[in-house]
């Protein structure tokens, strides 16, 4: 390592992220980030419990594109210390103009289909061959989670699907990606069909695009959830100070810490989830309740589209929060 002056410690330029001053948490951040990426960091406290990260000017560029990609990929992770310009956690989605694309083309394409079919007076006997049929589908016909959702009873069920799809589905598609957001929202909708027929185990039909509807609720109550839930990642790696070794950093040494290798070796995580998290976990579900009534409704098949939705909605944030470190460790 070469001999790094004081005048090395200077604000990276593209998103004003400063190596000085910190706080002991965001320091923290930024020095797992850089190490993840090969970059030795030295610590150097400052006076009222601040913290300057040091660095070899010549690793400057690598330093920035790090946190840059960082950033970008954790948007509402606060870095550069300017809270005021973070979106607030009520600020609602950006529709996207490919998003409403992509969910015109799915509610006019299961228009079609229903049409279609009851134009050329073969709708029952591809409701029997196609729909969710909880016998067949245990049986082995797993396709029919999947076609059940393009078939609907009558007019009235199809209207109520796609403006349900339209509401729910486009701010989803959203802030999740067009084509990632209707993936995802098809995926509740099989799962949610799946789980019913294992619950029924017999001859129980459904059909309808409802349970995807219900998958799109849950998946935007995930995105809610999560907002409550503070992950921290903690670096345990023993540090030197001046050839003694020390858990914490005291005024006037400078530390080195270990560049991160692996994930799972002396890397702690800790996951907090804050009571209030049931706030829009109770909301979701009345919006789900208040969408189930009706004749010949299949609750059970929107129960289950709606936990499967904030499920598979948790896993994919947990994923995606979790994919740049997994990148780069």
């Amino acid at each position: 390592m070469k001999n790094l002056e004081k005048t090395e410690i200077v604000p990276l330029p593209e998103l004003n992220i400063s190596l000085s001053g910190l706080e002991r948490e965001k320091a923290d951040l930024i020095a797992l980030v850089l190490s993840s990426q090969g970059i030795e960091v030295f610590w150097e406290k400052q006076s009222e419990g601040l913290y300057d990260l040091i660095i070899d000017c010549a690793q400057y560029p690598q330093a920035e594109k790090a946190l840059q990609k960082f950033y970008l990929e954790n948007p509402f992770v606060d870095l550069t210390g300017e809270k005021n310009q973070l979106p607030p956690e009520t600020s609602l989605p950006v529709i996207t103009g490919q998003a409403k694309i992509v969910v015109l083309f799915v509610a006019l394409a299961l228009s079609v289909v229903h049409f279609s079919l009851i134009y050329h007076g073969n709708h029952n006997n591809v409701v029997m061959n196609y729909g969710a049929s909880a016998l067949y589908i245990l049986q082995g016909q797993y396709y029919r989670i999947f076609t059940a959702m393009m078939l609907h009873s009558n007019l009235g069920h199809l209207a109520g699907n796609v403006v349900g799809l339209l509401v729910f589905g486009t701010p989803l598609c959203s802030i999740a990606g067009a084509f990632r957001g209707m993936l995802l929202i098809i995926l509740s909708g099989a799962t949610g069909n799946l789980v019913n027929a294992w619950m029924h185990r017999q001859a129980h039909l459904s059909i309808g695009a409802s349970t995807a509807v219900m998958g799109a609720i849950g998946i935007l109550t995930a995105w809610q959830v999560a907002g409550k839930i503070i992950i921290t990642y903690k670096d345990e790696l023993p540090v030197k100070t001046h050839g003694r070794s020390s858990a914490t950093p005291e005024y006037g040494d400078i530390v080195s810490i270990s560049t991160v290798k692996n994930r799972n070796d002396n890397h702690q995580l800790k996951i907090d989830i804050k009571p209030s998290a049931l706030f829009p976990l109770a909301a979701g579900a009345a919006v789900a309740g208040m969408l189930s009534g009706g004749e010949n409704t299949d609750i059970s098949a929107h129960v289950f589209g709606f936990l499967c939705g904030v499920v598979i909605g948790l896993v994919y944030l947990i994923f995606k929060e979790f994919k740049f470190f997994k990148e780069n460790s």
